[in-house]
């Protein structure tokens, strides 16, 4: 099962920032967190997850992998980690305490009012020192902020890390061999991670992965050193810019490491591109199969296109401007799918005149792949564009449309929505639910794939309503 996208898109957001003053965390419980937060506090990536409700989003994504596993435990070890996945998510955006209240009941084994009942009698070890690993992320975002026993975050970091250890030594104690914990935690994956990219960095930065990395065994990574460095840059002025910048592309790509752990644990498909979507860690992971979409020209069906931007109404275009999403009933007929010999050249086609006139755009190229750090094409907010082309990508696209308000999915449906800053575009549509990204460009870019030929065409006075929605107002069009 692939990563639906809108948690896609909240992964590619992912930062670490350290910066002074530390934010203080609340320590309520998330339906308090909602009331105390003000609303423009909450990445617009987040919006969606926020509105459809944390439980209720857990729940969708346990509900989507639930078929494929064959007992109770395995469920319950599935949603442990679906847990443990939308916590680091949110803390990757900020949100720590609403990751704090997803974690506090897998790691500690009291009740809390902010966290709820425990569960870490029912909880597998192997959740529980994760758990107690991400905890510790936790309070390194928390800072030099007191917080929960009138401790700073960085010493809390420092007991959950204790925590840590005495969880792994109790794994070692059950018979799992030295190794085998590694694999229950991901940490020669984080030291490979850090040490590859302080290539990036600097002398300094790669002085202080030797001195910390090399010659460890793959059960040492420990994450007091990230502690220690977040403190250290986080408060000293004297450090060089290049540094205090590694050190928080090592806290981020850390927490990345641990998520990608974690979806794999609940049972979805990741690869290595969900830890390496910032420029920062494109040097450590790279995806063999993502193509520069700008280097081929992709043959595009332009009457279809056409066609479907004409679709498009006035009421279409202001619900989007208005939301940021909208929902497009029957834009691809399914005699388009079938009498086409290439399925996915009518959905690119398609959704290319949808987001060309939804954006108000005389052209549109596609959004380049957000790894690419060199990317010069990205001069704009990509609009995603999700269009299913069967009954099962309909019904998998409800993490789409559903998420963002749009409602349940058909055959031919498209659904668009804006990303921030950073895209998770999918040129190649990996993804079951065939997503589509495009940025406005001018008709003359060379790197055009469709160009609008009734843009602008309406005129001051339309004559019908026909005319004023669907822009067909000709004018000297050739």
């Amino acid at each position: 099962m692939k990563v639906p996208f809108p948690i896609r898109t909240a992964i590619a957001a992912i930062r670490w920032p350290l910066s002074t003053p530390s934010m203080p965390m609340y320590y309520e419980p998330i339906s308090s967190l909602q009331t105390l937060r003000q609303p423009n506090s909450i990445p617009s990536v987040l919006q969606p997850i926020i509105s459809r409700g944390i439980a209720e989003t857990i729940n969708d994504l346990v509900i989507a992998i639930e078929y494929d596993i064959e007992n109770v435990e395995e469920i319950t070890l599935a949603r442990h980690y679906t847990t443990l996945s939308l916590a680091l998510v949110l803390l990757g955006n900020g949100l720590a305490d609403e990751a704090h209240d997803l974690i506090t009941p897998l790691s500690w084994n009291e009740d809390t009012y902010f966290g709820g009942p425990t569960m870490v009698a029912q909880a597998d070890g192997s959740v529980i020192a994760v758990a107690s690993y991400a905890h510790s992320l936790i309070h390194r975002r928390e800072g030099f902020a007191q917080g929960e026993y009138a401790m700073m975050g960085y010493q809390n970091a420092q007991y959950w890390t204790n925590a840590l250890d005495t969880r792994r030594n109790s794994l070692s104690a059950g018979g799992i061999s030295a190794t085998a914990t590694a694999t229950v935690l991901p940490f020669e994956q984080v030291r490979d991670a850090i040490g590859m990219i302080s290539k990036n960095f600097g002398s300094e930065a790669e002085s202080w992965c030797q001195q910390r990395l090399n010659g460890m065994n793959v059960c040492c990574w420990d994450p007091r050193f990230l502690h220690e460095l977040s403190a250290t840059v986080s408060r000293d002025e004297n450090i060089c810019k290049e540094f205090k910048e590694f050190a928080s592309a090592a806290c981020e790509l850390e927490l990345r490491v641990l998520l990608n752990y974690c979806l794999g644990r609940a049972g979805y498909e990741c690869d290595d591109v969900l830890i390496a979507e910032s420029p920062a860690q494109s040097a450590f992971i790279s995806n063999p199969n993502t193509k520069d979409s700008t280097s081929e020209k992709l043959e595009l069906d332009v009457n279809l296109a056409q066609t479907v931007a004409n679709k498009v109404s006035s009421a279409h275009i202001g619900a989007f401007q208005s939301s940021a999403s909208v929902t497009v009933r029957s834009v691809l007929r399914s005699v388009h799918v079938v009498d086409d010999n290439n399925p996915l050249r009518a959905s690119r086609s398609a959704a290319a005149g949808l987001a060309c006139r939804l954006l108000g755009s005389p052209a549109v190229k596609i959004a380049r792949n957000s790894m690419d750090s060199s990317n010069a094409d990205r001069d704009g907010t990509a609009l995603h564009v999700i269009l299913p082309l069967t009954e099962s990508e309909g019904s998998n696209a409800k993490f789409g449309s559903a998420f963002y308000g749009g409602g349940p999915f058909g055959v031919g449906d498209a659904f668009a929505c804006y990303d921030v800053d950073e895209t998770d575009t999918d040129t190649d549509t990996g993804n079951e639910i065939g997503v589509q990204s495009f940025i406005p460009c001018d008709s003359s870019d060379t790197n055009a794939v469709f160009v609008d030929r009734f843009h602008g065409t309406r005129g001051d006075t339309p004559t019908s309503v026909l005319q004023w929605s669907k822009g067909t107002i000709h004018k000297s069009v050739t």
